[in-house]
């Protein structure tokens, strides 16, 4: 699947992306119904 994803260039819909520290308000924003993916990102380094 991965191979076919790469291949036709599908990249899922992110709908928006939280810092570590707001994982509350991510978790808040999927609650309320959110259109596409919630990122919560654990990086040390800003996407």
């Amino acid at each position: 699947m991965n191979r076919f994803l790469n291949e036709h260039k599908i990249r899922p819909v992110i709908d928006q992306v939280y810092p570590f520290e707001k994982a509350r308000e991510a978790y808040e924003h999927l609650a309320r119904g959110a259109f596409g993916k919630v990122v919560i990102n654990v990086a040390t380094q800003p996407l």
